[in-house]
C-alpha cells in the first residue's frame, strides 16, 4: 500500500523531537498463524527466481511484506545460521526480552556502550519510518545497499535449504550479517514476540540476558495466563549465562527453577520501596547488564542512562507545538498564546504499559485535564482503555480512537462494534468514546461545510481521518490548555508524526507491514 507523502519540512525533525520455553503447546502457538504463509512465501521466492535478484529498495520492502504471517520456532533461523557459518557467534551480544521496557531497555544499553567507544549495533522492532531503522551500528542505518544485498544473500540461501523464511526471520539474519560485516564490538537484541520460539533466540552464548517484565500481551500467540508468558520469555536463557531481571519477573518460580536448570547466575533488580516512575526501573536495569559487562559506571554515564528512544512518553518541544498551532490555525492569530499545556507520544498499546504510562503522567501532571487519541492493532480487546478511566477520572475529556490507514489496526466501526459486545467494557469507557465520536462527526461535517448530517458524517469516521482528529483534538486543548496524549501501536505514528509535520531522513514509501508483532 502506497502512502501519501507530506512535503517534508526541515522544521521538525524526528532527530530534534525531545528525549527523542516452557510448558506451552508449540502446535497451539502455530495454530493462531497465518497457514497460507508457506504458499505466501514460495511465491515470493519463485518471484525472485523469475526476476533475478531485488534490485530496488522499494522491491525490496514489497516483497518482504508478503511474507505474510508470523512463524515461531527455530528451524528455519538455525539451519539459515549454520549456512552462514553462525555470524551472531563473532561478536559479543546482548539479549533482551519482556513485555514492557525491553526496547527502552536495549536503547539505553546500547547508548551507553557506544559513548564507551565501542562499536555497537542494535537490532530492534517495529520501526516507525523506515525499516532500516531495526538495524543499526553506531547510530548509523544500514544502508539501502547494504539491506538489498543480504535479503538477497539469505533468500538465496533459503532458496537452496528448501526452507521458507518469515518476515522476521528474514530480518534477523540480515541483522546478524550486518554487525558481523561491520566487525561490532556487541550487538544489543531485541526479542520480537516471546523469546523461547522467537527468531532471535538462535544466540548461543549473550554476554548478559535481560528479562525486563512480565505482563499480559499477545496472549493469542504466548498465552493467556502470566506464567505461561513468563516460560516464553525465560526460554532465552542459556546454560551459564548471566540474567538480570526486572522487579516483575523475581515473582515467577520458574525463572529461578529454569536459572537453576541451566545453572545462571540470576541478578535481580529489586523494587523500589517508595515506587519509581517506569523509566528509572528500566535505568536500573540496565545499569546492572552493563555492570555485569565490567563496563565503568562513571557520573557521565549515569547521567545519560534516563535517556529514552523516540516515542516513550516523550513530550514534544515547545517550539514544536508553537509551530504545530501556526499550522492547524493560521488564521486565529489573535488566540495563538493559548497551547496544550503538554503534547505526550507514546508507544504504550498493552494495559500493563498504558497503566504504567498513565502513572508517569499523574506524577507530574496530577488533577490536570487530558485528552486521549490512541489506535491498538487486532485482536486486543478493549480492556487497554480501563487505565484512562480508574488513573485520570474527571480530568479525562475525551478518547479518540485513530482508525489507521494500516489494515492491522482496528477501524472504528469495529471499535464500536466491541464497545456493544465486550460486557466486560467499563461503561465510563463506552459512553466516553461515544461521546466523543459525535465531536468527530462535527469536525466530519464542517470538513464537508455542513452537506452532511452528522449521523452521514460519523459514516467517514473510518481510515484516512487521523489529521482531521489529531488537528481537531490538538485545537481541543489549546482552549482549555489541556493535555494531549497519543498513544498505541507503532503502526500509527508514521501518519501521527507526519500530521504534526515532524519527519525523518528516511521515509519508507511502503507501510510497514510486519507480521510478526500484534
Amino acid at each position: 500500500m502506497e502512502k501519501n507523502q507530506n512535503d517534508k519540512s526541515n522544521t521538525n525533525d524526528i532527530n530534534h523531537m525531545n528525549e527523542k520455553s516452557g510448558n506451552y503447546d508449540k502446535n497451539n502457538i502455530n495454530n493462531s498463524i497465518d497457514k497460507n504463509d508457506e504458499h505466501v512465501m514460495s511465491d515470493v521466492l519463485h518471484k525472485i527466481n523469475n526476476k533475478g535478484e531485488i534490485k530496488s529498495y522499494s522491491e525490496c520492502l514489497e516483497l518482504l511484506y508478503k511474507t505474510h504471517a508470523l512463524k515461531l520456532g527455530l528451524d528455519n533461523p538455525k539451519k539459515l545460521n549454520e549456512s552462514f557459518g553462525h555470524p551472531c557467534d563473532k561478536y559479543k551480544t546482548i539479549h533482551v526480552a519482556g513485555t514492557n521496557g525491553k526496547g527502552s531497555v536495549c536503547y539505553k544499553i546500547y547508548t551507553c556502550l557506544k559513548l564507551k567507544k565501542y562499536k555497537v549495533g542494535l537490532f530492534s522492532s517495529p520501526h516507525i519510518f523506515s525499516l532500516r531503522e531495526r538495524i543499526i551500528v553506531n547510530d548509523e542505518p544500514i544502508s539501502e545497499k547494504e539491506l538489498i544485498h543480504l535479503v538477497n544473500e539469505v533468500l538465496n540461501k533459503a532458496k537452496k535449504l528448501y526452507i521458507n523464511p518469515s518476515f522476521f526471520e528474514i530480518i534477523t539474519l540480515v541483522a546478524f550479517l550486518h554487525f558481523l560485516n561491520k566487525r561490532v564490538d556487541y550487538a544489543v537484541i531485541e526479542t520480537g514476540i516471546g523469546g523461547r520460539l522467537d527468531a532471535t533466540n538462535i544466540l548461543t552464548k549473550p554476554e548478559v540476558i535481560v528479562i525486563t517484565s512480565i505482563g499480559y500481551d499477545h496472549l493469542n500467540i504466548l498465552g493467556d495466563n502470566l506464567p505461561i508468558i513468563c516460560n516464553e520469555k525465560i526460554g532465552i536463557f542459556k546454560k551459564d549465562s548471566n540474567v538480570v531481571i526486572g522487579p516483575s519477573v523475581a515473582i515467577y518460580k520458574n525463572v529461578f527453577d529454569k536459572a537453576k536448570e541451566l545453572n545462571c547466575t540470576i541478578h535481580t533488580v529489586e523494587p523500589e520501596p517508595r515506587g519509581e516512575r517506569y523509566n528509572e526501573e528500566n535505568s536500573r536495569i540496565a545499569l546492572r547488564a552493563l555492570e555485569i559487562l565490567n563496563i565503568n559506571i562513571d557520573y557521565f554515564l549515569k547521567s545519560i542512562i534516563p535517556i529514552k528512544p523516540p516515542l516513550r512518553i516523550q513530550y514534544l518541544a515547545t517550539e514544536q507545538i508553537q509551530y504545530i498551532k501556526k499550522m492547524f490555525s493560521p488564521h486565529n492569530l489573535e488566540h495563538n498564546e493559548q497551547y496544550p499545556r503538554a503534547v505526550i507520544l507514546d508507544v504504550g498499546h498493552n494495559e500493563t504499559a498504558i497503566d504504567r504510562l498513565c502513572t508517569d503522567i499523574n506524577y507530574f501532571h496530577k488533577g490536570q485535564n487530558i485528552r486521549v487519541c490512541i489506535s491498538i492493532t487486532k485482536p486486543r480487546n478493549l480492556s487497554v482503555f480501563h487505565p484512562f478511566i480508574a488513573q485520570f477520572g474527571d480530568t479525562l475529556k475525551d478518547i479518540f480512537y485513530l482508525p489507521s490507514l494500516n489494515e492491522r489496526t482496528y477501524d472504528f466501526e469495529e471499535i464500536v462494534e466491541m464497545l456493544n459486545n465486550e460486557e466486560e467494557i467499563k461503561n465510563e469507557i463506552k459512553e466516553l468514546i461515544l461521546s466523543s465520536s459525535k465531536k468527530v462527526g462535527n469536525w466530519l461535517v464542517h470538513e464537508k461545510q455542513g452537506n452532511i448530517n452528522e449521523e452521514d458524517a460519523l459514516k467517514l469516521y473510518k481510515r484516512g481521518c487521523i489529521p482531521l482528529i489529531i488537528k481537531n483534538a490538538f485545537l481541543e486543548c489549546c482552549k482549555d490548555n489541556s493535555i494531549l496524549l497519543i498513544c498505541g501501536t507503532f503502526f500509527v505514528f508514521d501518519e501521527v508524526l507526519n500530521t504534526f509535520d515532524i519527519h525523518s531522513d528516511m521515509q519508507d514509501t511502503i507501510f510497514m507491514n510486519e507480521p510478526s508483532l500484534v
